[in-house]
């Protein structure tokens, strides 16, 4: 499966991103729930938001949000995923270390 190169732009934002904090600093992504944790080589996987009552709720009444906490995880691995090949291709690591996404 071919993939498409990652643009330029993208790729200096992420570096700007990690010289942007400090070692151990946190890096929290709305999106998903990711939060990440600054290295010198880059940003590991610290947490995971889980799914709460209100998401759910949220989800029943039409939102645009995960219905369940599967789901959540599912959209979780996609986003990290997707941002690590930015990193990666900027020269940092974008780790899961203690297996969160498994």
């Amino acid at each position: 499966m071919k993939t498409k190169p990652i643009p330029q732009a993208d790729i200096e934002w992420s570096k700007k991103a990690h010289a942007f904090l400090r070692n151990g600093g946190s890096w929290g992504i709305p999106r998903s729930g990711l939060i990440m944790e600054r290295t010198p080589e880059g940003f590991k996987l610290r947490e995971l938001m889980p799914m709460t009552p209100e998401m759910a709720a949220a989800a029943t009444k039409g939102a645009d949000v995960p219905k369940t906490a599967a789901d959540l995880l599912d959209w979780q691995r996609m986003d990290f995923n997707q941002i690590r090949a930015r990193f990666e291709a900027a020269g940092l690591a974008f780790t899961d270390p203690n297996g969160l996404l498994a």
